[in-house]
């Protein structure tokens, strides 16, 4: 459907298509766009995901920079009681 991929012109019912989802993605901030990767595609996007995922969940929580986050302290307030 999207020229750039499929180096074709949209149709008609395409182009509503498209407007549709640019209104939804005005609107809620998302649009879900089927078939447009591959499922290696996905696949590949999912697996640097987790590389990155595993890299944030193993990194020192409450420290950004080397640096303590705002409300750190906080968290210590809330487990002691």
């Amino acid at each position: 459907m999207l020229p750039a991929r499929s180096k074709t012109v949209p149709s008609t019912a395409d182009e509503a298509i498209l407007a549709e989802q640019v209104e939804q993605f005005q609107n809620s901030g998302f649009t879900v766009l089927r078939e447009v990767l591959s499922a290696a595609e996905v696949a590949e996007v999912r697996a640097r995901l987790d590389v990155r995922m595993a890299a944030k969940l193993t990194a020192q929580l409450n420290v950004a920079g080397g640096q303590p986050t705002i409300g750190a302290g906080l968290r210590v307030c809330f487990q002691d009681s």
